[in-house]
């Protein structure tokens, strides 16, 4: 998703392997899934890569500065 240019779900389901508009769209608003699950998969997923896996004084900092921000800034009055 980093390299998309819009983060909508026809994008999403464009830019993934084997997926669809409707199959995309229905596991994020219909399907019964179980966010408890979902977070130990994660989990499990992070602990197989050596630098994700967690340990003593281990920190994990989401951060979205590195993406591309769509507008303009604003510019201080003065």
């Amino acid at each position: 998703m980093g390299e998309s240019e819009r983060k909508n779900v026809s994008q999403m389901a464009r830019d993934a392997v084997e997926v669809t508009y409707h199959k995309l769209h229905h596991f994020l608003t219909e399907a019964t899934w179980s966010a408890e699950k979902m977070n130990e998969r994660r989990l499990e997923v992070m602990n197989k890569c050596s630098q994700t896996r967690i340990s003593r004084g281990f920190s994990l900092i989401v951060d979205d500065s590195g993406h591309r921000k769509s507008g303009c800034l604003l510019r201080p009055i003065r």
